[in-house]
């Protein structure tokens, strides 16, 4: 059993070296304003360069069209260019913290409501500073105040 954990956790973290390296790979690729040198660094990567091929003019046409839609260039990769423009930490104004059954809500001046989900106490106060809510690992978020190093773990409920 511990062996195969053991392996497991080897395979993810190659496996993830290896898509950080493609990744900075397709992000140099998309940095090339030439479409025919933006192709070639593509096919590059894939390590498709090694037969050159005659295309048809269908298979032409066909290729320029890819090139004219930007969607094409990030699908598959949707989620990931998304992430990149969201920060990892947002400040927020709380109008609202309310505690019941031992879990908060926290209401923001922007009407998000967020739900606690762990079972830490947390208390919060206005005059502590300034409240954020933080990214974490895995999808996950933390809400916090900047006076305090306790955290909790939140879900936006709407």
């Amino acid at each position: 059993m511990f062996r195969k954990t053991l392996t497991l956790i080897g395979l993810t973290l190659a496996s993830s070296a290896m898509a950080a390296s493609l990744n900075d790979d397709l992000n140099h690729c998309r940095g090339i304003a030439a479409a025919d040198q933006r192709l070639a660094c593509y096919d590059a990567i894939g390590g498709q360069q090694d037969a050159p091929h005659q295309a048809s003019a269908k298979e032409t046409t066909t290729n320029s069209s890819v090139f004219s839609n930007p969607f094409k260039e990030i699908f598959g990769f949707e989620e990931k260019e998304i992430a990149k423009q969201i920060p990892d930490r947002l400040d927020v104004e709380v109008s609202d913290f309310s505690q019941g059954n031992g879990k908060s809500q926290i209401t923001l001046s922007n009407g998000q409501v967020w739900r606690q989900l762990d079972n830490k106490p947390f208390v919060y106060s206005a005059d502590n500073g300034q409240a954020y809510i933080q990214r974490g690992a895995l999808g996950s978020f933390f809400f916090s105040q900047e006076g305090t190093k306790k955290r909790i773990r939140v879900k936006r409920v709407k």
